[in-house]
């Protein structure tokens, strides 16, 4: 794995540290209304975040 694979995980450790340290995950929630009712969805931009970030990291880890 080359150094830029170990950014992306050291990336995403410490966006990870950030997030449950300064509880900024319903900060991050993305919402929306269903087109079929008032109920309204959440999604958490911080998951597709660490997601991606993730797969970022096992991308150059299977790379190197």
């Amino acid at each position: 794995m080359d150094s830029l694979g170990w950014i992306a995980i050291a990336f995403g450790v410490a966006a990870a540290y950030l997030f449950q340290r300064y509880n900024l995950y319903d900060a991050a929630a993305l919402r929306w209304k269903s087109p079929s009712g008032p109920d309204e969805y959440y999604a958490y931009a911080a998951f597709f975040f660490f997601l991606t970030i993730a797969g970022v990291a096992l991308f150059f880890y299977a790379s190197g």
